[in-house]
C-alpha cells in the first residue's frame, strides 16, 4: 500500500470519527458548537475540586448565563452554578457548590438543554450530555521520593504543583 493510499484512508477514518462524534455536521460538513471534554476540577485534573467544573467545547462559546445547563452525579448529587458570568471561550470553569459532593466512583454527567449558548455565527448549541472526568477517580502519581533525617524514605503523591514542593532542592 502506498503512503498516499495510507494517508487518505487515515484520513477517512478521522473524518469519520469527528462526524460520528457529532462536531462536524454530516450534512454540510461544518463544525458545530458541542461540549467535548471536562472534569471536576481544573483542566486535565490537576486540582480535583468541589467548587469548580471544566468544560471545553469544540469551538468558542458566549453566554450570558448558564440556563439549561445541569452538572449531576449518580449518587444523587447537583452542581449550583453561581458562575461564571458572561463570556467568550472555548474552556467554561463553572464555580459552585455541590449539594452531595462526588466522591471516587461517582459518574458526573453535563447536560444542556435550551439555554442560550452559542457560537461565533450565532448558531445556538443543540441539546447534549456529556460524561466528565470525575478527577476523584484519577489515582495519584508518584512526583517524588525523599530521604528525610530518620532514614525513612518517603513519597510525594499529586496532583500537586510540584514546583512548589520541590522549589530550591536539587
Amino acid at each position: 500500500m502506498s503512503i498516499i493510499n495510507t494517508n487518505i484512508i487515515i484520513s477517512n477514518i478521522i473524518a469519520n470519527n469527528v462526524i460520528q462524534s457529532g462536531i462536524i455536521n454530516a450534512v454540510d460538513g461544518i463544525q458545530v458548537l458541542k461540549p467535548n471534554i471536562g472534569w471536576i476540577g481544573d483542566t486535565g485534573c490537576i486540582s480535583p475540586s468541589i467548587t469548580e467544573v471544566t468544560v471545553g467545547f469544540s469551538k468558542e462559546v458566549t453566554y450570558t448565563n448558564h440556563t439549561g445547563v445541569t452538572i449531576t452525579h449518580d449518587n444523587g448529587g447537583t452542581f449550583t452554578i453561581t458562575g461564571p458570568t458572561a463570556d467568550t471561550t472555548k474552556y467554561i470553569i463553572y464555580e459552585g457548590t455541590w449539594d452531595i459532593n462526588p466522591v471516587f466512583g461517582d459518574i458526573v454527567s453535563y447536560s444542556y438543554s435550551s439555554g442560550n449558548y452559542i457560537d461565533e455565527e450565532s448558531v445556538p448549541m443543540e441539546d447534549v450530555t456529556l460524561v466528565l472526568t470525575n478527577c476523584f477517580n484519577v489515582p495519584p502519581t508518584l512526583i517524588g521520593t525523599f530521604n528525610p533525617p530518620d532514614g525513612e524514605v518517603g513519597v510525594i503523591y499529586g496532583p500537586y504543583d510540584t514546583s512548589v514542593l520541590f522549589s530550591g532542592v536539587e
